[in-house]
């Protein structure tokens, strides 16, 4: 309203504004006695990449998703398995860091564009070379889940992104009938429901089941589970290597990692300590085996 009346008192007319879609938003910040008026060059918020259905229920935000993959140390080149895909968030997250293309490169209009100093020559310029420079990187993707909505919206958020090459499969897959098609060393990520915006009959059962088919059904990879429900993560019965705390929303959620190996991270310890002792004295060693029996 201020700037409105200012507006009127130099020109004589009251502007018209758009309150839901406005040519220039003003975002005006007020921390004690500090005030800060800037100008929105965005627009729609950036963490928003278009290809996501609105059908898509309790989403990971997409900057979030993209964050948790550069987390967990998965690079593109290695595979990755998104079994509990939802709406595709991480699948599509992963494609587009793995083509190398801009996150925001489908999207037609920014706030900036309204600017009457907006310069469409240079714009087209600078975006032509940011598309122009890209190392695509071929990854192998396997999308699934149980449920066949969230299956078409995979496909759909995949067929908005509009990559010129992906390898990305997309199926409808009950994770704790699923099994690995690649070998040891891929990673498996995850965003089982918390029972905040889903309801759950059995929450700690539904972990206690992930974290049996991962230790049984998938050694040798490694795996990432993000939950705001740290009882609920405490069934999945897996010791973590690593817990780091994040935000999904309003939600304080932990996204936790785990080495999956035969038998148990104990066993796994021991063999190798045992390798070691046999290899630098091997009757050491023998007497350790015999000590053991």
């Amino acid at each position: 309203d201020a700037i409105a009346d200012r507006f009127k008192g130099k020109t004589g007319e009251r502007p018209s504004v758009n309150k839901t879609n406005p040519d220039v938003r003003i975002h005006l910040h007020i921390s004690r006695n500090d005030v800060t008026l800037s100008l929105d060059a965005s627009g729609a918020p950036l963490s928003k990449r278009g290809y996501r259905s609105h059908k898509a229920i309790a989403p990971l935000n997409e900057v979030l998703a993209a964050g948790l993959l550069a987390l967990s140390g998965w690079r593109p080149g290695v595979t990755l398995y998104d079994p509990m895909c939802g709406s595709g968030t991480f699948t599509c997250e992963a494609a587009l860091w793995a083509s190398g293309l801009p996150v925001q490169m489908n999207r037609s209009h920014f706030a900036f564009m309204e600017w009457a100093s907006f310069n469409r020559e240079a714009w087209l310029k600078v975006r032509d070379e940011a598309m122009d420079y890209q190392l695509p990187v071929k990854s192998t993707i396997y999308a699934s889940d149980f449920n066949k909505d969230a299956i078409s919206q995979t496909k759909y958020a995949l067929s908005q992104l509009d990559l010129p090459e992906h390898d990305v499969s997309v199926d409808q897959i009950d994770f704790m009938t699923a099994e690995p098609d690649s070998d040891k060393g891929a990673m498996v990520v995850m965003n089982p429901p918390y029972g905040e915006r889903m309801e759950l009959e059995d929450i700690d059962a539904l972990y206690s089941q992930i974290g049996d088919r991962l230790k049984f059904h998938w050694p040798g990879f490694k795996a990432w589970i993000i939950s705001s429900d740290p009882t609920a993560l405490k069934y999945v019965g897996l010791k973590p290597f690593s817990r780091i705390k994040v935000h999904n929303g309003p939600l304080e959620c932990r996204w936790v990692g785990f080495d999956l190996y035969e038998g148990s991270r104990y066993s796994e310890d021991n063999r190798q300590r045992d390798k070691r002792l046999n290899t630098d004295n091997p009757r050491r060693g023998m007497g350790r085996q015999i000590g053991r029996k």
